[in-house]
């Protein structure tokens, strides 16, 4: 059921986020409306996605389910559309069906993953709607019609007030709350309390301010359907979820090892029991290490960018980084590596993908040969 509704949740985000820039509609009467979800965001998001105007995403999102997932994924797509309009009566690939179910497409929708001890603090989803006294009560009629063939799920929610605002649970872990001509959820309460309390107070510590976050958008271009910030430290949070669940799965194989071994109290020499403490997967991420791409620390990166658009019968990914000035490595790459192309350049008929890289050999001769002791 858990993973059901993620998947939900997702797809919701996916084809109503990214919606047409107008001006923004009413979320109430006299309601205060966030201009970019980005203002919603706390500045610890490391890693930050949204989207660009409805008409031309789903239009590109079609294309790319019929393009490059013959076979399966379309079908399976085209499925959960059908199932998802007759059990809501909401066609999630209609922007005049969102609209009317109270989305407003006139604004984007973003989510947040953000930096944090506890990994229920960690995923924010923002949705533009309309009415912000009214949507959440549709959203959990929306649920609860999703639902209505799972007899186990308990679809009666549960609300909480939190300083004039109604935070919503449902399930076990979905919290909601509409605040400032948004929808927000989350896996804890805690996150969109935060949230409420940063609004109100100065209005500081949102990404929307945040000075790399700043020079992302001034770069980005504006003609993507979707865009994706991402900050080196959710390499280093990846990895250490990931490098925590190896350790889990291990030390659960080591338990079945033991209970056919020794039985429950394992092997009876307390010197085979290895030290936990000083072994495991773990150890390297207290230090910032992950296997295979060594100290996340010693990368001259500040964060990585990915932006898609449909463009005509073609689709178009750009991916880029944005390295620290004055680092060894920024100065290397930055002599190493050319930019633009060239006119001698290869040309091929309708290629599904082209790779192209140029590099400076005489600079490289020339670094090599400086005798400059931090190129080593």
């Amino acid at each position: 059921m858990k993973n059901h509704r993620r998947v939900f949740i997702f797809l919701i985000l996916l084809l109503t986020a990214a919606l047409p820039a107008s001006g923004p509609a009413a979320a109430g009467k006299g309601a205060a409306v966030a201009n970019d979800p980005a203002e919603l965001v706390p500045a610890t998001a490391i890693l930050y996605a949204h989207t660009a105007p409805v008409e031309k995403t789903v239009g590109a999102l079609n294309f790319v389910l019929n393009k490059f997932f013959a076979g399966k994924a379309p079908v399976k797509a085209g499925k959960w559309r059908e199932e998802f309009q007759s059990k809501t009566g909401i066609d999630p690939l209609d922007p005049a069906s969102l609209s009317k179910a109270g989305i407003d497409t006139g604004r984007p929708a973003a989510a947040a993953f953000l930096s944090g001890e506890s990994d229920k603090e960690k995923m924010l989803i923002l949705i533009p709607i309309r009415d912000g006294k009214k949507f959440p009560l549709m959203f959990v009629d929306i649920l609860k019609h999703y639902n209505q063939d799972k007899p186990a799920a308990d679809l009666n929610p549960v609300i909480t007030p939190y300083k004039n605002h109604q935070v919503f649970r449902m399930f076990k872990d979905l919290y909601f709350c509409s605040f400032d001509g948004y929808l927000l959820l989350a896996p804890a309460a805690g996150l969109i309390h935060s949230v409420i309390d940063m609004r109100g107070g100065t209005g500081e510590g949102f990404l929307a301010a945040d000075g790399l976050f700043l020079d992302y958008t001034a770069k980005r271009d504006k003609r993507n359907h979707l865009d994706v910030y991402m900050k080196r430290d959710f390499i280093a949070e990846y990895g250490k979820g990931k490098m925590k669940k190896e350790e889990r799965l291990k030390e659960g194989n080591e338990k079945d090892k033991d209970l056919r071994d020794g039985g429950k109290d394992g092997p009876d020499n307390d010197e085979d029991v290895p030290d936990k403490k000083n072994e495991g997967p773990d150890t390297g991420m207290k230090k910032g290490v992950i296997p295979g791409l060594g100290k996340t620390e010693m990368w001259p990166v500040d964060y990585f960018a990915a932006g898609v658009r449909g463009e005509g019968k073609g689709l178009s990914l750009e991916v880029s980084m944005s390295m620290i000035p004055g680092d060894v490595s920024t100065r290397i790459m930055e002599k190493l590596f050319k930019t633009g192309l060239p006119d001698n350049l290869m040309v091929i008929e309708k290629p599904l993908a082209y790779y192209f890289l140029s590099l400076d050999l005489k600079a490289m001769d020339e670094l090599c040969g400086s005798g400059d002791k931090t190129l080593e």
